[in-house]
């Protein structure tokens, strides 16, 4: 007996137009600037009815954590998920690559 699933076969594709580069211009020493979005980001051949929902990641590109002295990730498991963007610290200008995944949370290899 084979047991398959019809989600092993979706894709999932992320808006780039919410994530485009880049996808916020933040100047040091302004105050707290939030990045966000939600599920909608989301487009699949099957849904979230079918497949249940979505878990989201964002990392440097690298895949090394977010430098927590200038980024708070908020709770993606909410329906607006958030990226706070803070620092007054001249040294942390730069361009920062994130690498953005989303998967469906009991099938996290699509």
């Amino acid at each position: 007996m084979v047991i398959t699933s019809p989600c092993f076969n979706d894709t999932l594709a992320i808006d780039t137009t919410i994530f485009a580069s880049p996808a916020f211009t933040y100047n040091i020493k302004d105050e707290t600037k939030f990045f966000s979005w939600n599920d909608g980001a989301v487009s699949s051949l099957l849904s979230q009815t079918l497949c249940g929902s979505y878990t989201w990641d964002v990392t440097q590109d690298d895949e090394t954590s977010l430098d927590s002295t200038i980024f708070t990730v908020g709770d993606f498991t909410l329906t607006t998920k958030t990226i706070a963007i803070y620092s007054a610290e001249c040294l942390k200008s730069k361009t920062y690559n994130m690498l953005v995944k989303v998967y469906y949370t009991e099938l996290p290899f699509i």
